[in-house]
């Protein structure tokens, strides 16, 4: 089973921020956990989306907000795949990452 986790976003009300990303369900419950852990650690994530913008989050629950998570099959992962080569390893679009 793979997950389908769109990302969307908004900077100060002036721009929508958006992205994809297809994770195994492992990948998907490791990123999760990685996540929360990072926020046990730091306390907050500010995710930069250019020169001096960026989307502050105060804890792992305005973060994952943020994302909404459809399963999907393989047959479907296959066309994103092809359509959208890297959308698998690297994602697509803006995707935040620590």
């Amino acid at each position: 089973m793979y997950k389908l986790v769109e990302y969307n976003s908004n900077w100060a009300d002036e721009m929508d921020v958006s992205g994809l990303k297809i994770m195994t369900s492992k990948k998907y419950e490791a990123w999760c956990k990685s996540w929360k852990k990072f926020f046990k650690a730091e306390g907050t994530y500010d995710y930069c989306i250019g020169t001096n913008e960026e989307i502050p989050y105060e804890d792992y629950e305005s973060f994952n907000a943020d994302f909404d998570v459809t399963d999907i099959t393989k047959e479907e992962y296959d066309v994103l795949e092809k359509l959208i080569p890297s959308i698998g390893e690297y994602g697509y679009g803006f995707f935040p990452g620590h």
